[in-house]
């Protein structure tokens, strides 16, 4: 039962995905070229900006193949799931019963203006389906819920939109174990209410969309490492971009 679940999944992870993997496998194949002329540079009396050039174009085609591996992004962190969460035969047929008879999917974005992602919500398990972080959650485990509203830049101008978050929390779990981004406040809204639903009745609901001002903010010093490590990440690329230039 659970196998043929998994094929199921499989599929609709290759058809849902499969311009992605379209896209970085062109990306490396457009670095194959790259990676030649650099090296005929290199034979010809080049230097060390061909050597770091090369090992560029190199790192390039291996993230891009690492990214259009559905397989690694998808499969291999729902099997790791599966073999974490659901440790008995019975477990494994009843959450695949809930997924095929009770889930509703439920569509959100990983980050604002990123590709959507689903998460299947049931009584008794959730399931997210998003690259690198696909896994099965008990939601006996869920103890806190967070609904916020938060900001974020979009443009070259950097223009401010405001979006809603939805974040939940196992026990002492400082990190969520799923966190959603919405756009609109429809969307969030039937969301929170479907997972108010199948949480445990002791889990803390935390709605702060209304009143975000009761939001704990973000220690000022991470604020200021994160802008200090954008900056020189920044600075890295411009000096990069020249030094290869020339």
């Amino acid at each position: 039962m659970l196998e043929q679940w998994l094929q199921q999944e499989k599929a609709i992870i290759k058809s849902r995905f499969g311009n992605v993997r379209i896209f970085c496998v062109f990306l490396a194949c457009l670095t194959v070229p790259a990676i030649l002329i650099q090296l005929v540079l290199l034979l010809d009396g080049g230097g060390i900006g061909q050597v770091f050039a090369i090992i560029f174009f190199i790192f390039v085609i291996f993230f891009a193949l690492t990214m259009s591996s559905y397989k690694k992004r998808f499969v291999k962190p729902l099997l790791t799931s599966i073999q974490q969460e659901l440790l008995t035969e019975e477990a494994r047929r009843e959450f695949v019963q809930q997924m095929q008879e009770q889930a509703v999917c439920i569509s959100y974005q990983p980050l604002p203006q990123i590709k959507s992602c689903d998460i299947m919500v049931a009584n008794d398990y959730c399931y997210m389906r998003q690259p690198g972080k696909s896994r099965i959650i008990r939601n006996k485990e869920i103890r806190r819920a967070v609904l916020t509203q938060e900001n974020y830049n979009t443009g070259n101008r950097g223009h401010v939109r405001q979006c809603y978050a939805l974040a939940l929390y196992a026990a002492d779990n400082e990190k969520p174990v799923w966190k959603g981004y919405f756009m609109n406040k429809e969307e969030v809204s039937q969301a929170f209410l479907r997972f108010k639903a199948i949480l445990p009745p002791d889990a803390d609901i935390q709605d702060y969309a209304a009143n975000p001002e009761k939001v704990s903010r973000k220690p000022l010093w991470k604020t200021l490492l994160e802008w200090a490590l954008c900056i020189l990440f920044l600075a890295a690329m411009i000096y990069f971009a020249k030094y290869f230039g020339n």
